[in-house]
């Protein structure tokens, strides 16, 4: 009866320890995973940080586009308002 009781407890004991290294292995390759998705992270956030950086430098340089359009508006206005007035001086007697 003894015996019978420690071969059950032997199988148990075998059974846990098959369970414990599978264990282990599958944590190994969940380890293995998360530290492959970790670099893909990584490199995604340092991807998505350069298109960040380049697009406030396109809205720059669209402000800067936008500024300039302005600038060049007015100018081109008081020099139609110039060649109107100078056209009116050349109309006068």
């Amino acid at each position: 009866m003894e015996n019978q009781i420690f071969d059950v407890l032997e199988q148990k004991i075998i059974q846990v320890l098959g369970v414990v290294s599978r264990l282990k292995s599958q944590n190994q390759e969940l380890a293995r995973k998360n530290q492959e998705l970790q670099s893909k992270l990584e490199e995604k956030e340092r991807i998505i940080l350069t298109f960040k950086e380049e697009l406030e430098q396109r809205k720059k340089t669209q402000n800067d586009v936008d500024s300039y359009k302005e600038k060049q508006e007015r100018i081109r206005f008081k020099i139609e308002s110039l060649v109107e007035k100078l056209r009116e001086f050349e109309e006068a007697p």
